[in-house]
Parts: C-alpha cells; structure tokens; sequence
C-alpha cells in the first residue's frame, strides 16, 4: 500500500506498486472500505460537506470522522490533546499547496488547506498537539496522510511528526520538492533527531505539498493511533538546526481503510535492528573512552561539513587520543 497522494516518496520499509482509486486521490492494493478527511477550520462553500471539521488545536473529543463516499457518520473517532504551558496559538494564514503536488492531489476540492488559522507548536513553552483515532479495528489496516504549511514562506518552522501506538506500520511519505528537501526521516538523513516512526516536515514553507504518510498501519488490540506532532530543533538538509521559535502542526488529513488481507505482509518495527547507541562516553587520562552498541562509530573534524568516515577496525570500547585534535563521533547502524 502506498501513500494517499502523488509525487516524489520516501519510503522506509517496503515500495510497493499501487492502483488508484477513482475519485478522491487514493492508493491502496485493492478495494478501500472508507476514506475520510478533516479540515482543521472548514470554510463555508470551500470545505467539502463530507469533510468532517473542528479546532485540532482544542483538548477534547473532535467527534466522528465520515465516510466521504457517503457522507456517513463513521464509528471512528478522533481525541485531540494539546499539551505545554500555553495552549498552541492560532496564528494566521496557512498556505495553498502549488498545483499537482502531493497535497493538491489528495485535499484540493475537499480540505481548505489554505484557510486561517494554522497551529503553532513550541519547544519552548512544551506546547505539542496529539491526534489519537479510536475504535479502529485492529483486523483492518489503514494510512494516515496530513500536511501543514505556514503562509510567508518561513524557513525555519520545521515540525516532528510521530506515529505512536501502532503494531506496525510503513513509511509513505511524499516530497513535493527534493531541492532542498523539507521532508526527512532518519533513513534520508541520518544526522535527524529522528527514530523510526518519526518524520520532520519544514512546515513554515509547505506550498510544494509534501505529505506526512504511513501505510499499512496496524492499529494496537485497543483499536486506536495517535499523531503525535511537536517543534523539531535538530539538524536539517541545510546544514544547521532548526533555530525558528515555533512549528506548525498538521491542519489538514485523510484516513483510509482497507481489509488486511488486501495488503503486502507487514514489516513490524520490533522486527527491526535496535537502534544504535552510546553506552558510555568518559575521559581515561589523557584519552576518550567510548563504549556502544547496535552499530559502528564513525567521526569527522567538524559537525558541519556531514562528511563522516568509520573508523577502520574500531570495537566497542574504543580509547580516542585527545592528542588527535578536535573531533566528533557519532554510531551508524
């Protein structure tokens, strides 16, 4: 199963064909029990009437979503958490997506992408937003697509995006634009503050669409997801981190459905390498002892030109001669 829009795609564990299904712009490997989107302020005349619609920036039970083929009333609910010392501020315009990127081919016509009212998130006051779906059903499996885009073209408003409560799932993420990419995962950058199951989006310049997705996404015994979206301060494709006072968190998604058997065997995550870690980071005389795990070290003469080397032979623990001058480590998988 694929992501539910088009363009350019990162994709974490398994790429797979897909066929499109008529309508709104879908993707899935055979028949789609529902599809539903949400429109974070609706516009009167803009927002589609199938398109549920309430303030994702309020604490609370948002309401159902509805079956856009139908406009029906689904059992599936959504809970919105909104965390920090201050609650996450409305700040103003949000931006079209340019036509024919992945988010004007899944949301134009049914989601007012463009209208007031986008939601900061801040590091600095601990202000986070949490979109938790209930009463999946854990015999189906489902994709999660949703963007964000600030007007003003800011450029450093980045946002980390985390999929949490899931048995399993696929990354499907879609990149308008690759240059410079504002769309990364710690697979397509690995300087990223990222573990699996996150994804970090420069959202204050989203008009080239990119869509933050997951497929195949296997929902927990409980039935139930949650979106997790917060400022992201880490290293980014530019070079440096993110320094801007705030992000901004996704306004607009879509939900699919389909049966599990209609999908590719899933790839769980607690199948995967653990993730690579330093166990100890200590100086031993006029050394630096380094001790780790799950990976292989790797160093460089600066943190900003990203040209990284493993060192030849190198077996945890490794004594690192402070004679050798400035340098910097760091553990690949």
């Amino acid at each position: 199963m694929g992501g539910l829009g088009g363009g350019s795609r990162i994709v974490g564990l398994v790429l797979m064909m897909t066929s499109m299904l008529s309508g709104a712009v879908a993707r899935a490997e055979g028949p789609v029990n529902w599809m539903a989107f949400h429109d974070h302020r609706p516009t009167k005349g803009v927002t589609h009437p199938h398109a549920s619609g309430f303030d994702i920036r309020a604490t609370g039970d948002g309401g159902p979503l509805r079956n856009f083929a139908t406009g029906e009333e689904l059992p599936v609910r959504v809970v919105v958490t909104s965390t920090g010392t201050t609650e996450p501020e409305h700040h103003r315009a949000n931006a079209y997506a340019e036509p024919a990127s992945p988010a004007a081919n899944l949301l134009d016509g049914i989601v007012d992408v463009g209208n007031t009212g986008t939601i900061a998130v801040r590091k600095s006051t601990g202000s986070t937003v949490c979109l938790t779906f209930t009463n999946l059903d854990p015999a189906k499996r489902y994709t999660f697509s949703g963007t964000s885009a600030r007007g003003g073209a800011y450029a450093d408003r980045w946002i980390c995006v985390t999929l949490l409560g899931a048995d399993s799932a696929e990354e499907a993420h879609e990149m308008g634009d690759e240059d410079p990419p504002n769309l990364i995962t710690r697979t397509t950058f690995p300087d990223a503050a990222l573990r699996l199951g996150q994804v970090a989006l420069n959202s204050g310049s989203n008009t080239v669409g990119s869509l933050v997705s997951w497929s195949n996404i296997a929902p927990g015994a409980d039935g139930s997801i949650s979106i997790l979206t917060e400022q992201y301060t880490g290293r980014h494709p530019l070079g440096t981190s993110n320094n801007g006072p705030c992000g901004y968190a996704l306004t607009a998604f879509a939900l699919q459905e389909v049966d599990a058997s209609l999908g590719q065997p899933l790839v769980s995550q607690a199948a995967l390498p653990p993730d690579p870690v330093f166990t100890r980071v200590q100086r031993d005389g006029g050394n630096l002892l380094l001790e780790w795990e799950n990976g292989r070290l790797q160093r460089s003469l600066s943190m900003g030109d990203g040209t990284w080397t493993d060192v030849e032979g190198a077996s945890s623990p490794y004594t690192a001669p402070t004679t050798d001058g400035s340098l910097f480590f760091r553990i690949a998988r």
